[in-house]
């Protein structure tokens, strides 16, 4: 169990290039360079200008670019926090330079159409919420008691009084873009069935298609991000029975045309679509190709490992066969060096996965002995120890299961008061965790599976005929999802 025991320092991983480190090579080679910069005085206020918002949106793409492939998880906190901290430093440096100059033709009336105090103020604005946005999913990947608290500044109450303003232009408006980017990953990292992330997700919508954002090189990702998340609430919705009206109801074709989060549409229909025979069997082809393609091993995506849990645990319920696949997770985790917190917090959430969904077919059973289900469930109690993950779904299973050997004892002519004890004080143990670890998972949008970095990314990379920034970088974007195919905890 070592290998799963608490979370482990991140493994520097100075080989990897990030967006932000291109961005301050553009920065530095084509922006603001030392020769444009000295010759300030020597240039068209007009030409300053034009030459400042060009650089400055330049900027903004790369932090899109960043943002969207998800690079705040993609290497360890310190290598990326080092680049956006290199980057942040270089462009305040230059900033200054530019404001100073400014300031001064200011002061002798020679300034006409120089950048605006506001517009140097915006440019140094979108890095800042960046690095505080990283900071947060670093501390709570480090410790899942945390609570994530969001900026107050990036709530959804200021983003409605910004969102007022109909004359939002220029940088202000490239800012609220990336504003409303870092309010989705939010969201994507912790998703909830509710209400309230339904609504926030709706106006988000809403605002992306105004007509001030239409031509945004990436608003068409942030819509279609916003389409997936909200089908995910409203197909677990409607999978509980509950009536959908008013607003989301327009909307429903919509969420037909989702294009860049395909590959993870069809998975989460496959996986957590409504129980019917068109589903399994879809569910069936998918295990028929697994074993094709030689069945579950240690070399197998993670994503076979979910596919292959649902379909022994739901679809063709045997215990044997999950058995094995618990068998297979404990040594692919054991072969794989995990660099990054997200990647590290993952396994942990999965090798939970595993042992609910083992434990919960082993208590359906109907040979199974209450010492059969004793070990599997104190070994699940230390291994949520370990891994920080307070899953309370298995004990309630487990407590239901205890209660009816209690009734079978109790109705039965020759009664066995030693077992009926060990039955009696085990329940009013579990009741206690299962009690406990309900209140933790209330406080939380927790999911139960978490794919890793790297099977949270589309498979096709953004093209570049569609966005202009990617004739300009040397790394291939691979849009990132947090949350994948996989749905959060219902707490229904």
């Amino acid at each position: 169990m070592s290998n799963l025991d608490g979370i482990v320092n991140e493994t520097p991983d100075t080989s990897q290039d990030l967006f932000l480190d291109e961005c301050l090579e553009f920065l530095i080679t084509e922006g603001f360079t030392e020769k444009w910069l000295n010759n300030l005085s020597q240039t068209n206020d007009k030409d300053v200008y034009v030459h400042y918002m060009d650089t400055i949106k330049r900027v903004y793409d790369y932090l899109h670019l960043s943002l969207l492939t998800g690079e705040y998880v993609e290497v360890p906190f310190n290598i990326f926090k080092k680049s956006l901290d290199n980057l942040e430093s270089i462009l305040t440096e230059k900033i200054n330079i530019i404001e100073e100059y400014c300031f001064r033709l200011e002061e002798d009336n020679q300034s006409q159409s120089l950048p605006s105090t506001h517009d140097l103020r915006l440019a140094r604005e979108p890095l800042k919420r960046y690095k505080e946005f990283a900071r947060n999913i670093y501390h709570r990947l480090r410790n899942q008691d945390s609570i994530y608290l969001e900026s107050t500044q990036d709530g959804l109450t200021v983003l409605e009084e910004l969102f007022d303003n109909s004359n939002i232009s220029g940088l202000f408006a490239y800012l609220q873009i990336f504003r409303i980017g870092l309010k989705l990953s939010v969201l994507d990292h912790h998703l909830s069935f509710s209400k309230k992330n339904l609504n926030e997700l709706y106006w988000l919508s809403e605002r992306l298609r105004n007509v001030t954002f239409k031509s945004h090189t990436f608003t068409s990702v942030y819509i279609d991000k916003c389409l997936f998340l909200k089908k995910k609430i409203l197909d677990r919705f409607a999978s509980q029975g509950k009536t959908i009206f008013g607003k989301f109801v327009q909307e429903q074709e919509d969420l037909k045309t989702i294009k860049y989060f395909t590959e993870f549409n069809e998975l989460a229909e496959i996986h957590y679509g409504a129980d019917s025979s068109d589903i399994r069997l879809l569910q069936k082809e998918r295990m028929e190709g697994i074993l094709e393609d030689g069945g579950i091993t240690k070399q197998s995506p993670y994503k076979d490992f979910h596919a292959a849990i649902k379909f022994y645990k739901d679809v063709e319920p045997n215990l044997t066969n999950l058995e094995n696949v618990r068998i297979k997770f404990t040594e692919k985790y054991k072969s794989e060096n995990r660099k990054t917190l997200f990647n590290q917090r993952a396994v942990k959430t999965n090798y939970n996965y595993v042992l609910n969904n083992e434990i919960s077919l082993l208590v359906n059973h109907e040979l199974t002995t209450f010492k059969d289900v004793h070990g599997s469930i104190e070994n699940l109690i230390d291994v949520q120890s370990n891994t920080n993950f307070k899953n309370y779904f298995p004990f309630e299973k487990v407590c239901r299961f205890i209660n009816k050997k209690i009734e079978i004892i109790i109705k039965s002519d020759k009664q066995n008061l030693e077992e009926l004890g060990i039955l009696i004080s085990a329940l009013k143990k579990y009741l206690k965790i299962l009690n406990k670890n309900f209140e933790w998972c209330l406080e939380k949008n927790i999911f139960l599976f978490q794919l890793p970095f790297e099977e949270c990314r589309c498979s096709k990379p953004l093209i570049k005929k569609d966005f202009q920034i990617l004739n300009h970088t040397k790394k291939t974007a691979f849009l990132f999802l947090a949350s994948c195919f996989t749905f959060p905890i219902s707490k229904f």
